[in-house]
């Protein structure tokens, strides 16, 4: 869900940045949104993946500073040589190029500062609610991670 939310909000900044450069939704601006989609996925997918992988003893705050740690540097770096990659791109007098680098360029920004900064607080906000359903379904409380080694160690019986 939180996953969901971000990619949303990440085209939404994105749109809206796009119309304040004065880029209109068309054919060309529709299909670098719909490639930059993947950029955005990417980097929720990593932060939530280092989460929910995190030590399963680790609290909520605790494990967001721990996949925070591991992943920042290498998506800033990551993001930062995609754009210079494309940073060439932003001298070429073609409008589609144009649009292009700006699609990219928003998308990279925006996307690293969704996934560094307000994915975590969602994902540190929402764990106690998951928590509750796991103990719901188990039986007793324990965390999301244990429940579904649990549920696997119970398939192998």
């Amino acid at each position: 869900m939180a996953q969901k939310l971000i990619v949303f909000t990440i085209h939404l900044g994105v749109i809206g940045f796009l119309s304040f450069w004065n880029v209109k939704l068309d054919p060309i601006s529709m299909i670098t949104l719909i490639l930059a989609i993947g950029f955005s996925i990417e980097f929720s997918a990593h932060v939530t993946y280092g989460f929910v992988s995190g030590p399963a003893d680790l609290n909520p705050r605790e494990r967001c500073i721990d996949t925070l740690e591991k992943l920042a540097w290498p998506m800033v770096h990551g993001s930062m040589s995609t754009i210079l990659g494309v940073l060439v791109l932003a001298f070429i007098d073609s409008y589609m190029v144009r649009v292009f680098f700006k699609t990219i360029f928003l998308v990279l920004v925006i996307g690293v500062f969704h996934a560094l900064v307000i994915l975590p607080i969602l994902l540190h906000d929402t764990v106690p609610y998951g928590e509750q359903l796991a103990s719901k379904i188990y039986g007793n409380k324990q965390s999301i991670k244990n429940s579904s080694k649990r549920e696997v160690i119970d398939q192998k019986k």
